[in-house]
């Protein structure tokens, strides 16, 4: 179709600069297409009279070859009229209507409200403009469709203030200023096509003036939830926010308690919970998150190869944030996961979270820039400080019932080891307490998986798991360091998981009154993580390289095989997301050795060869990238480590239950799940890569083949085996009956440092792995934790358990025949 839309040359400068940088939706302009294809008449509507809007819409239309917009209510054209088409129109008697419009079969535009010199009047028609419309409907055989648009030049939210005076219909030289100012981050969108023959046969009761009244309120509200996503809701200034918590039930509550317990005046003790919210509570500004949004774009387009993430992915939760408030709980693996989700947001015209940020974080500057980007802070720990509690959980409760959503670490602090770390259920436990209360039914939690082909931190996580003591780093830090700005470090990789609304999971009113549905809800979450992480070749490459022979060389050949059959079982595990360089796994193998070789985790021994070498002490930063994917193979090795010491399938399942009860804090293993209901669904998944098969009641190993895959699974868990074994094995050799707990890992790491032939892989010396070792013998009451207020103790509560344990990874280890 001819598109007869013309302009000068005032017009095409201000396409060229300002309308090429607007961020159109997804499928923005396929939408239109598709729309366009349709047997019907087609009439886009606006909230209030814009011309920047109406210009960008026959923009796009002509850039489609498709009609123009033949008429606009309430604008003036006159500045960008060609002189010829000017001229015509000043000459002509006829003046363009809605009806002429349609008739012709051109598209139209109506504006719901008006605009004004300076932005204030009364902003709604004296006659609705649908009027017309609706009528014109009845008369024609045509259906129209109308099309709600939206363009949102400026993202700050509304203050009172603004919300009081209703000011949402800015002047046309607001409007100007805003694009000259704000195009970069502009957002359009178009909405779903409403059938206007279908709305009026669904109030055929109404009147056309009634009809046009329910329309124009259904378009405005579409478009304002639509704002709404990118906007965010009202912003309370920290002042107004502070006194709003103050004067709740619960904080008057706290504090009343408080004076009684410490023996102080109430007003003092008020004066200390003000003290307490201005240090957790955010500052919001879309200002400063702009301005922080446009720093980090350089960062990471200077350190990152990508943000990789699904468009789709992101366009359902912008759905299901106009119906739910969102409580974001991404996994946590490096200082870089505070910013991307927000920035993410900020780019894709999404309102950012608010996050919950450690108070480490809340030094000066960087901290003042934090805040006013939306972050809030908490003690790291505050278990049984009960007034600093109530305080914390009413300001969150605060931010859920002003519709801001939220985003916390769900399993409290970085992962310092490249896989999940049980949750810590905290921040969770508030959030579904508050939905307990029925305030705000409409709640989802939704999980996020944020994974790195390599993180800034690595060094010093490697460090801190040898023993050395935390190193103090902050985001700042991190981000200005020159070290890091003249490195590169890969792609990040973002996926959402499948949101948990929290109404539609507690339906079930056993779930809802379950004491332990927090620990259900926080275990599902870290699966869904586990399942949306992207695989990447560097993760294969890792566990390759550290379940091959532990000779520490390697030729190309033999890394090629080990890699290719570790990727054939992730595809035949089906639905196990890969980076797209694993779409030719020859290359992405190639790949991942040089930037392992770059980042000498391996070294070339012979060129010619291709012979690779890995020292003892390069195993542990390799293990790195193996725990990026060791949950997809970890529950098939305690299997078939369980049928290596039974073959009778019920003494297998016994022991299988054991293993898991033992690597329960070093894995994701749900401990509300059954775990002899999920070992028959592992038997079948290694019965079906023909490892095992079944002779009536025993389990055999199925062929030669099948052994060197069982080899494969047990050499990805044999190092945890050796870690444990050295820990409980020392610690039943410690004759005092009570020990320093920092004193005991600091011996673990000399211990195992000092060429200890007991030790064959490098990587079980390991802090983390002791520690959790440690947990585990106190979730089984083998000792016991004591704390004071500076130190953790060790107790022995039975010795006799504890030789047992031994006795059992003993025979994991091949140790004593």
């Amino acid at each position: 179709m001819e598109n007869n839309f013309k302009y000068g040359f005032i017009l095409k400068y201000l396409f060229n600069k300002y309308f090429s940088k607007i961020n159109d939706a997804p499928n923005y302009k396929e939408l239109i297409s598709e729309t366009f294809k349709k047997d019907a008449l087609f009439v886009f509507v606006g909230k209030s009279v814009d011309f920047i809007q109406y210009l960008y819409l026959n923009h796009t239309l002509k850039s489609l070859k498709l009609p123009d917009i033949s008429y606009v209510n309430e604008l003036t054209t006159f500045l960008w009229e060609t002189p010829t088409t000017l001229f015509s129109k000043i000459f002509s008697k006829r003046e363009s209507s809605l009806k002429e419009a349609l008739k012709s079969k051109k598209p139209a535009m109506i504006f719901l409200r008006k605009s004004s010199l300076l932005g204030i009047g009364n902003c709604e028609f004296k006659d609705n403009p649908l009027v017309d419309l609706i009528k014109f409907q009845k008369e024609s055989k045509l259906p129209i469709y109308i099309i709600p648009k939206m363009l949102l030049l400026k993202k700050e939210a509304e203050t009172i203030r603004e919300a009081i005076n209703h000011k949402k219909n800015p002047s046309a030289f607001h409007i100007t200023y805003q694009l000259i100012r704000f195009y970069k981050n502009a957002n359009a969108k178009l909405l779903e096509p409403i059938s206007l023959q279908d709305f009026i046969a669904e109030n055929s009761k109404k009147t056309d003036i009634d009809l046009a009244e329910s329309l124009s309120s259904k378009l405005l509200y579409k478009i304002e939830k639509e704002e709404e996503i990118i906007r965010g809701p009202i912003v309370k200034g920290p002042k107004i926010n502070i006194e709003q918590i103050i004067a709740t039930p619960e904080i008057q509550k706290a504090i009343e308690e408080k004076s009684k317990t410490d023996k102080k005046k109430r007003e003092d003790i008020e004066e200390l919970a003000i003290k307490t919210l201005k240090k957790i509570a955010a500052n919001y500004q879309v200002s400063y998150i702009r301005k922080f949004s446009a720093l980090l774009s350089l960062i990471f387009r200077k350190i990152y190869d990508d943000l990789n993430m699904v468009d789709d992915e992101l366009e359902r939760l912008k759905e299901l944030s106009k119906e739910y408030t969102l409580v974001l709980t991404p996994c946590h693996k490096s200082h870089i996961d505070y910013l991307v989700l927000s920035h993410l947001f900020f780019q894709k015209g999404m309102i950012p979270p608010h996050v919950a940020a450690g108070d480490n974080l809340s030094f000066f500057p960087m901290g003042t820039l934090f805040r006013r980007s939306g972050a809030f802070f908490l003690k790291r720990t505050f278990r049984h400080d009960l007034f600093y509690s109530a305080i914390f959980k009413q300001y969150l409760t605060q931010l859920i019932n002003d519709r801001f959503s939220i985003e916390f670490f769900i399993e409290g602090t970085r992962s310092r080891t490249g896989k999940l770390m049980p949750p810590k259920t905290g921040m969770l436990s508030m959030v579904i307490d508050y939905f307990k209360t029925g305030i705000n039914k409409k709640i989802a939690i939704v999980p996020v998986s944020i994974n790195y082909e390599r993180v800034i931190e690595e060094k010093s996580y490697l460090k801190e798991l040898s023993g050395m003591d935390k190193e103090k780093e902050g985001v700042n830090s991190i981000i200005s360091s020159r070290k890091v700005l003249q490195s590169k470090f890969g792609r990040i990789y973002i996926r959402f998981g499948d949101p948990l609304k929290l109404d539609k999971y507690c339906e079930n009113q056993a779930k809802y009154k379950d004491k332990n549905i927090t620990n259900k809800i926080a275990y599902e979450l870290l699966d869904d993580i586990n399942r949306k992480m992207i695989v990447t070749a560097s993760a294969i490459l890792g566990i390759s390289l550290l379940t091959l022979p532990n000779s520490g060389k390697v030729e190309f050949s033999e890394l090629l095989g080990r890699f290719l059959s570790i990727h054939k079982i992730l595809l035949n595990r089906k639905n196990i997301p890969m980076s797209n360089t694993l779409q030719t796994p020859v290359l992405a193998l190639e790949e991942a050795i040089d930037f392992f070789i770059g980042n000498n985790h391996i070294s070339i021994l012979d060129k010619e060869s291709e012979l690779y070498k890995f020292t003892p002490q390069q195993r542990s930063g390799i293990e790195y990238y193996k725990n990026n994917i060791i949950h997809h193979f970890i529950n098939e090795a305690i299997v078939l480590s369980a049928i290596k010491r039974f073959s009778d399938i019920n003494d297998a399942k016994k022991e299988a239950v054991f293993l898991s009860e033992i690597f329960q804090d070093e894995f994701i293993i749900n401990p509300e799940l059954n775990y002899e209901d999920k070992f028959t669904e592992i038997l079948e998944r290694v019965e079906n890569e023909l490892i095992i098969k079944k002779s009536e009641n025993q389990l055999l190993i199925s062929d030669e083949n099948a052994v060197l895959k069982n080899q494969f699974y047990e050499a990805t868990i044999k190092n945890f085996f050796e870690s444990y074994y050295f820990c409980f094995k020392e610690l039943s050799l410690q004759k005092d009956d009570k020990l320093s707990y920092k004193n005991f890992l600091k011996h673990l790491i000399q211990k195992g440092n000092q060429n200890n032939k007991e030790i064959h892989y490098q990587e079980s010396i390991n802090k983390n792995k002791f520690e959790n070792a440690l947990k585990t013998l106190s979730s089984r009451e083998i000792i016991e934790f004591i704390y004071d207020a500076k130190s953790k103790d060790i107790v022995f509560k039975s010795r006799e358990r504890l030789l047992q344990k031994i006795k059992i990874l003993e025979f994991y280890l091949n140790i004593n025949g």
